[in-house]
């Protein structure tokens, strides 16, 4: 019969005192060892023998005692706005686990469920389990107020800022607003409306630290290819509002050949809104995902493909994550329609883009 699976009688975790049975070795010479503790000068033999005795008995440190010698717990405590439960703000939970796992760290998650007068309590719960460092991420790219924290408690803010300027990461707002401009002056369209600009929103800090950079470059690529776009003005973003508007705009200005979307939320609108437009057309399709990377190319004006319908109103988002929307495949020839581009989990900013008809052709309904 071999070992019990830890390797120490009774089935409990093996220790250092066993791999020194074991090995033969004095407990001093494997703590030194297995600690990788320089200047042992201890030889490659009996190295080579405590590995060996701790490889067989499935010796693993414990992470208390470890804590306890070098005052540190090698974990992370992660304050998630939001971020847990939001599938488009996924990546932010998946990148910080990914790299806490590469460096042997794990990752201790407390939700503040969108109220962040819940911040102080969510941090002090990750504080009392003495987390080496804070990550801090939030749904909406805005500015929060963060608790003051013990001296030299390292902490970043993911996708937003704070009030006492706290290291952030933020989206590449300019160059992602310059690209979606770029990906649809590419493709020929020069008639383009932006589904809304909500000033209040851009104004206030506490609500958006990023669309003003976003439109400002948006705009500003238009603007130098000779293109002005119709701008679309709103008091609020939500699938309701994004609908109604599109509505609205696409009867006001029926030659616009392109639409983007001030978010996700509103793009769903837009969908919807396209949708109801074109609905007497024969084999009208709508709806097209456009993303910063990897998404593939933007169709020219008049190409068309069917967009999901409209999703239950929900709270108004900025819309920085990556959502999923694969168009729903029809029977018959559009069955074997390949799907709308699907979720891209390296794309580091993305926008939706509804193309619509070319200028001359036939004018959308507006029954």
């Amino acid at each position: 019969m071999g070992r019990p699976a830890s390797g120490s009688p009774g089935g409990q975790r093996a220790t250092i005192a066993d791999v020194a049975r074991l090995s033969g070795l004095s407990r001093t010479a494997v703590s030194l060892i297995l600690n990788n503790r320089p200047g042992s000068r201890l030889s490659q033999e009996a190295i080579a023998r405590v590995q060996a005795a701790a490889a067989e008995l499935g010796y693993r440190p414990n992470p208390m005692a470890q804590s306890l010698r070098l005052g540190r717990t090698r974990s992370i405590g992660f304050v998630s706005d939001e971020v847990t439960v939001t599938r488009p703000a996924s990546g932010i939970l998946r990148g910080l686990l990914a790299t806490a796992r590469a460096h042997d760290h794990s990752v201790l998650i407390s939700e503040t469920s969108g109220d962040m007068s819940k911040v102080e309590e969510a941090i002090r719960i990750l504080l009392d389990r003495h987390v080496d460092a804070l990550v801090i991420g939030l749904v909406v790219a805005r500015l929060v107020d963060v608790p003051d924290l013990p001296d030299g408690m390292p902490v970043v803010i993911v996708n937003g800022r704070t009030s006492n300027d706290l290291p952030s990461v933020l989206p590449d707002e300019a160059t992602g607003g310059r690209e979606v401009a770029q990906t649809l002056l590419t493709a020929g369209h020069r008639r383009i409306g932006i589904v809304s600009d909500v000033p209040e929103i851009a104004a206030d800090p506490r609500r958006s630290v990023s669309i003003q950079t976003r439109f400002q470059h948006c705009t500003e690529a238009l603007t130098e290819a000779g293109v002005e776009p119709v701008w679309s003005r709103t008091e609020r973003w939500d699938p309701a509002v994004g609908y109604q508007e599109t509505l609205r705009v696409m009867r006001a200005h029926p030659d616009l050949t392109a639409l983007v979307a001030g978010c996700d939320q509103m793009a769903m609108g837009i969908y919807q809104g396209l949708t109801e437009l074109r609905a007497p057309r024969p084999g009208g399709r709508l709806g097209h995902l456009v993303r910063r990377r990897g998404g593939g190319e933007l169709p020219p004006p008049g190409a068309h493909h069917r967009a999901p319908g409209l999703p239950g109103d929900g709270p108004a988002r900025d819309g920085d994550g990556a959502r999923s929307t694969r168009p729903r495949p029809r029977a018959g020839a559009d069955a074997a329609r390949p799907p709308g581009l699907g979720p891209d989990p390296g794309a580091r900013l993305s926008r939706r883009v509804a193309p619509l008809p070319p200028p001359g052709s036939a004018a959308p309904n507006t029954g």
